[in-house]
């Protein structure tokens, strides 16, 4: 019964003192604006590309050991060899799991007197079992400009993006050769046809990419049947790929192999992310100081105003704990409702943001390398306007705490004789 004869206080002060009120609100709406925009950017951004990446890239890689430390895409001596029984062995430990074998290697592709040097992909783009299409190659497969993608694991042929068929001045249905290195040191070439061009929209691949089938690749590079630079692991939840490592910890000895996860592949972006969340929070006690010390300024001039009725209330019997009380209820009442306020508006504007999107720049996605789009989604989720709101609420409670300890010394005669 308290609390309600100490809301219905609240409520009448509230709509007696509007324009006061009406202060507070908007600067706890704006606070609680700011503070769930910048969620569903900076956090959202980064949860929501990375998501998005991981969607249709590589979950886990294995490879042979010290390959992937040596970093160079020719590393023979280092090849995984056995490879379908490894990925036998790896399905009976967990069925679901989708594993592509892969062939990286650095080649110069000729069209007539013109060349360009290219990191080429050996794929088998489809699960032998299910015959469907792995994920980590939709990026191309969902990007196919002119000619089409893979029919089957059997059809050949070259992928080129929309950069290289202009480099070489070539089209679907030309025939590229391919030089490289093969594994015992010979040069060696294959001519394979354009059934595909594609433009991602990520520099990496635009410019640096192409695709061709494994058995291609297995013939320029002289591998033997078994033998492949990596295999690529797709899981029904990204998630399961950390920590899988352990759980074939002994086929990984066996080979003489190495497990990353995308954890692992996606450093630099995991790491973005993390300084994402960082500089959100520092920027989130930014703007709370600034909103708290705006609203402290606000109701210690408010209460200022209302010393005489504050006096009067103490006159009447009222304990200064209770009149504390009546203000603080006061404060939460005016905080909900600009909390409430600010945290639609902010939902309109991030779903707004999340369908539209900001336009960016050519120079500026030069700088941010895991956006492929022209324009930047922010994220609407739930999440990201619960803590925005409880904070707002509370900073006018917390902001009304100094104010009243200020006026606490003031006795009941100043009070009603304060003008």
């Amino acid at each position: 019964m308290k609390l309600w004869f100490y809301l219905k206080l609240a409520l009448r002060n509230v709509l007696k003192y509007k324009r006061k009120s009406i202060q507070l609100v908007i600067i706890t709406a704006l606070g609680a604006l700011v503070l769930s925009f910048l969620a569903g950017f900076i956090v959202g951004l980064f949860e929501k590309y990375t998501n998005d990446i991981l969607k249709e890239t590589d979950h886990a890689k294995i490879y042979h050991k010290g390959y992937y430390k040596k970093q160079e895409i020719s590393s023979f001596e280092l090849l995984i060899k056995n490879y379908k029984e490894i990925i036998k062995e790896i399905k009976s430990v967990e069925p679901k799991i989708k594993i592509s074998p892969i062939i990286k290697s650095a080649v110069s592709v000729v069209k007539d007197e013109q060349s360009l040097n290219l990191y080429c992909l050996g794929i088998q783009p489809y699960d032998e079992e299910t015959q469907q299409e792995f994920t980590s190659f939709k990026v191309y497969s969902k990007k196919i400009l002119s000619g089409r993608y893979f029919l089957s694991n059997k059809d050949k042929g070259i992928l080129i993006s929309s950069y290289t068929a202009s480099q070489l001045n070539c089209k679907v249905e030309d025939k590229l050769v391919l030089f490289s290195s093969d594994k015992y040191g010979s040069f060696n070439a294959v001519e394979l046809q354009i059934i595909g061009i594609f433009k991602t929209g990520y520099k990496d691949k635009d410019e640096l990419t192409c695709l061709t089938d494994i058995e291609s690749m297995k013939q320029l590079l002289g591998f033997e049947e078994d033998e492949v630079t990596e295999l690529t692991l797709i899981f029904d939840d990204f998630n399961k790929a950390v920590g899988f490592n352990k759980k074939i910890e002994s086929i990984l000895e066996k080979y003489n192999l190495e497990y990353l996860s995308w954890k692992d592949l996606l450093g630099v972006l995991v790491l973005s992310v993390e300084y994402g969340k960082i500089f959100y929070l520092v920027l989130y006690l930014i703007f709370l100081v600034i909103a708290m010390v705006g609203i402290m300024n606000t109701v210690l001039i408010s209460l200022l105003d209302r010393i005489r009725d504050i006096g009067n209330l103490l006159s009447l019997g009222f304990s200064r704990k209770e009149v504390n009380t009546m203000i603080l209820v006061e404060m939460l009442v005016i905080g909900l409702i600009g909390a409430t306020i600010g945290i639609l508006i902010g939902a309109g504007i991030l779903y707004y943001y999340s369908i539209y999107g900001f336009p960016i720049s050519e120079s500026a996605k030069e700088m941010v390398t895991f956006i492929a789009e022209n324009r930047i989604y922010t994220s609407l989720k739930i999440d990201y306007l619960i803590l925005p709101f409880v904070f707002s609420s509370l900073v006018p409670v917390f902001s009304a705490i100094y104010p009243l300890f200020v006026i606490r010394k003031i006795t009941i005669r100043q009070a009603l004789g304060y003008a």
